[in-house]
């Protein structure tokens, strides 16, 4: 069985005038990038059969531009744990994901994303804003990722 893990970081925000960071909105480019990765999913076959986010605003409003530009039928799963989370239980969250899914597309923060990218693809990968790394596995269950199993491959995509 291959299963792909999609990991995007947000697009481009706006730095300040918030009160709080989990606020921070996307600025025109972190629009135009969500764009850009969206059709790119949706034109290479990488549409996800599931779409889950972090609730800041900014994660949020990437995932639901991607999930338009992809035609993805359902409203976005936004969870809160996602926000601030670290590497290892964003590990830990990839790793009880229902195996029933092949494709998901996370969308969330850095260094966590990063850093779990890096960490799965075994070698480093530099997510930048609207960046998405895109993981192939031969595993029969999101939860063989604990075992640390080489992809079958890795691909970086650039947002711009």
């Amino acid at each position: 069985m291959l299963k792909t893990l999609l990991l995007l970081r947000h697009g481009k925000t706006h730095r300040g005038g918030y009160n709080r960071d989990w606020d921070r909105e996307l600025k025109r480019r972190g629009v135009l990038q969500a764009r850009h990765i969206g059709a790119r999913l949706k034109k290479t076959g990488l549409v996800p059969q599931r779409i889950i986010t972090s609730s800041a605003i900014r994660a949020r409003a990437t995932a639901e531009i991607c999930a338009e530009e992809t035609d993805y039928p359902e409203p976005v799963d936004a969870r809160d744990d996602l926000y601030n989370i670290g590497d290892a239980k964003l590990l830990e969250f990839i790793a009880g994901m229902d195996n029933s899914l092949d494709k998901v597309l996370l969308v969330g923060h850095n260094p966590a994303f990063e850093e779990a990218a890096s960490l799965l693809g075994g070698k480093n990968i530099p997510l930048g804003t609207g960046d998405c790394a895109v993981l192939r596995f031969a595993i029969n269950s999101w939860e063989d990722l604990r075992k640390h199993p080489a992809p079958e491959s890795v691909e970086l995509v650039k947002s711009d």
